[in-house]
């Protein structure tokens, strides 16, 4: 039976990432991976998908798909004997490569339903902005799957009317949204508490003196 391959340093482990990256596709390549707490190597295929080879404390090398990094599923990952290449090579293609298949499906899922939502954010975003002329739109503290912006009267704009100030923190599908309103011209503020009532918004009045 063959013994476990002698994975001690760096350069064991690129050796035997170079051995195993032409059995997974001719495409895929050996990228290093500096500061990384473990002895570790990527491999990366043609479409630039990466597996990233650990050597811990365990005898077993462990193997990782990597996903995007804002992606919120689980990265999959594998122990596999540090045999033969073509050993690890099999384990990853009928072990690991299904899972990184489906979990980088799910990762593009999320990733297209974010975009639509920051462009439903966005959307609501531009509305307020064209209610507001010679407001100047700034954006304050980013979170996930929201949007707070804050409108300013434009400096450039000497004989600008928008006065005051409003913050808007748009929901995740830009279908909720709060806005506190700040000394804002009657005449603007109606505007902005009708749109806001017909759209289930809600309004509250600000500190003038903010």
């Amino acid at each position: 039976m063959n013994e476990p391959r002698s994975l001690d340093s760096q350069a064991d482990l690129d050796q035997y990432a170079e051995e195993i990256a032409p059995l997974l596709d001719p495409q895929c390549r050996v990228e290093p991976l500096p500061q990384h707490v473990w002895t570790a190597t990527r491999i990366v295929d043609g479409d630039g998908r990466a597996l990233d080879l650990v050597k811990d404390d365990d005898p077993r090398l462990r193997v990782w798909a990597q996903l995007p990094g804002d992606a919120s599923v689980k990265s999959p990952s594998i122990r596999v004997s540090a045999l033969a290449p073509k050993h690890v090579a099999d384990h990853i293609r009928r072990r690991l490569l299904p899972q990184h298949a489906e979990a980088l499906e799910i990762a593009g899922l999320e990733k297209a339903a974010q975009e639509a939502e920051q462009r439903a954010r966005r959307a609501v975003v531009q509305r307020l902005a064209r209610l507001l002329p010679g407001a100047s739109v700034n954006p304050e503290y980013p979170r996930p799957r929201y949007t707070t912006v804050s409108f300013h009267r434009r400096e450039d704009l000497e004989d600008s009317a928008f006065t005051g100030r409003i913050w808007a923190t748009v929901g995740p599908r830009g279908d909720s949204v709060e806005l506190e309103i700040h000394a804002l011209p009657e005449e603007a503020e109606h505007a902005l508490r009708g749109m806001a009532s017909l759209d289930g918004w809600c309004t509250r009045k600000g500190d003038s003196a903010g």
